[in-house]
């Protein structure tokens, strides 16, 4: 599920900035935003997986072009939520 485009957010110097759009998509999309990382690793070059305790993965792609991870297409720049 496309959570929100994070281009913006990922070229922004302040949090403050995007603190609420990042409170209402955590609702929106039903994350719980006090689940434990229970790994963090690099997928392949500038892309990285975020593993929750949940099994909930987030993908997230530094690259200025778009990668498919586990048949996941991540755009350039931003990522993906992957749910079991």
């Amino acid at each position: 599920a496309r959570v929100f485009n994070s281009t913006a957010i990922f070229n922004s110097a302040s949090f403050d900035d995007w603190k609420q759009e990042i409170i209402n998509n955590y609702k929106k999309y039903n994350i719980e935003s006090n689940l434990k990382i229970i790994n963090h690793y690099c997928v392949e070059n500038n892309v990285f997986c975020t593993e929750f305790e949940d099994k909930t993965k987030i993908y997230t792609n530094y690259n200025t072009y778009d990668i498919t991870v586990n048949k996941l297409t991540v755009k350039s720049m931003d990522f993906e939520i992957e749910r079991e």
